[in-house]
């Protein structure tokens, strides 16, 4: 089992468990099972929420966010409907506007 550091220590409290790998941490939620055949509680890591940094536990990016070039071919594909279908409608009622509405629509989100 690996010391960890003070900083790293005041975010390990009950119900988060944190893991090392290389030289980063990493906070889990964790919980504890009954098991009836063992006669003991077992561990059950639950859901992770993020790298624990001196400044807190930074959390993972959302899933909307487009992480991949797969992902990317998605919104071209969204893209191009929205150019034949949505984008005249806009332009019409926001001459001055839609650009900037497009660009918010399809831009990436922290």
């Amino acid at each position: 089992m690996v010391e960890l550091p003070g900083w790293v220590r005041k975010y390990k409290t009950k119900g988060v468990e944190i893991r090392v790998s290389g030289e980063r941490y990493y906070a889990y939620k964790m919980s504890s099972r009954w098991n009836k055949d063992k006669k003991r509680a077992d561990k059950v890591t639950g859901e992770y929420l993020g790298v624990v940094t001196k400044d807190g536990i930074i959390k993972p990016r959302s899933t909307g966010m487009v992480r991949s070039n797969y992902e990317y071919g998605n919104i071209a594909l969204l893209y191009g409907i929205a150019e034949k279908t949505i984008l005249p409608v806009l332009k019409d009622i926001y001459p001055y506007m839609y650009q900037r509405i497009i660009n918010n629509t399809f831009a990436k989100r922290p």
